[in-house]
């Protein structure tokens, strides 16, 4: 360096205050050199183990939600497989009788409310797109499966939603044959009674009267609702003839008849809600493959 040789050429500062001044002043500014680039250095080093411990936590955080992810979906595909399981074991049992609607029994879906109701599913997004990309996709072929598996949860839950109210509204008036015959009994031992007094046409009240216990004894024997309901048409039809003659036949008719209402509300249920999960059934298998297709990656990885 310049300086340098000229400081060695000059003997006159060799020995002299004033050079000895000069090596003091130059080693402090070596030494606040070396001192700066030290803590320049320590401070990029430290900077670069904050940022890699960053990164470091950021792809763990990534690995556990991708886990997550994997988990929840597996455990949504269980219970929706359980959940077609319990519509196909109803809509058989449903389509026994025409006048009644069967228990309905639905598994718990957890893991499918968590998934479309609590979680962040952007930040979840990201760390799916971050962890396959890695495999060398196109980022619209990840995006695609996210956005399908999410559409067909969707789509599940909907479904369910709409059984679940169909099913709580039909079944608001599932009154069984046993619950209405009770009624039907007092109704018709009050007709008897009341028509064996003797307020009535006297030449017309025992048949009558023999028309209500012969009609009475065939619906007391009946084997489930529908033959319920069919005797009821019968035992209505029959004491038809009488209801301008006596008073307690056309109160009985119309107990009949109201019956009778109840059990065609019944029917007019169990036809509708038979109807609904019978076209869903096919519809969610079909959903449930979209499911297993878009989610394929995420579980075999």
């Amino acid at each position: 360096m310049i300086l340098m040789d000229i400081v060695f050429q000059s003997g006159e500062f060799v020995n002299s205050d004033e050079g000895n001044k000069f090596w003091d002043v130059l080693i402090a500014i070596v030494g606040a050199a070396i001192g700066t680039y030290g803590a320049i250095w320590v401070y990029k080093r430290q900077t670069q183990d904050a940022k890699e411990k960053v990164e470091s936590e950021r792809k763990e955080q990534q690995v556990q939600k991708v886990a997550f992810l994997k988990n929840s979906v597996s455990d949504s595909k269980s219970q929706i497989e359980s959940q077609i399981r319990c519509y196909e074991e109803f809509l058989a049992n449903i389509s026994e009788n025409d006048y009644f609607i069967p228990s309905l029994m639905e598994p718990p879906l957890k893991d499918l409310d968590l998934l479309i109701n609590k979680i962040n599913r952007e930040d979840f997004f990201h760390s799916y797109l971050n962890e396959f990309k890695q495999q060398a996709l196109e980022a619209t072929i990840l995006i695609e499966e996210f956005r399908k598996m999410f559409l067909c949860f969707y789509s599940f839950e909907d479904n369910f939603m709409k059984i679940q109210k169909l099913y709580l509204e039909c079944n608001r008036n599932n009154v069984t044959s046993t619950q209405a015959f009770p009624e039907l009994k007092s109704a018709i031992t009050k007709s008897v009674t009341d028509a064996a007094r003797v307020n009535g046409n006297l030449t017309r009240s025992p048949l009558f009267i023999e028309t209500l216990k012969n009609g009475f004894a065939k619906v007391l024997i009946h084997s489930d609702d529908e033959d319920y309901y069919n005797k009821l048409t019968i035992f209505l039809s029959e004491i038809a003839p009488f209801m301008f003659e006596f008073g307690e036949a056309a109160n009985l008719y119309h107990t009949i008849e109201n019956t009778l209402n109840v059990f065609e509300s019944k029917n007019n249920n169990v036809r509708r809600i038979r109807n609904y999960v019978s076209i869903f059934i096919p519809k969610s298998k079909d959903l449930l493959a979209d499911l297993n297709s878009a989610s394929g990656r995420l579980l075999a990885s």
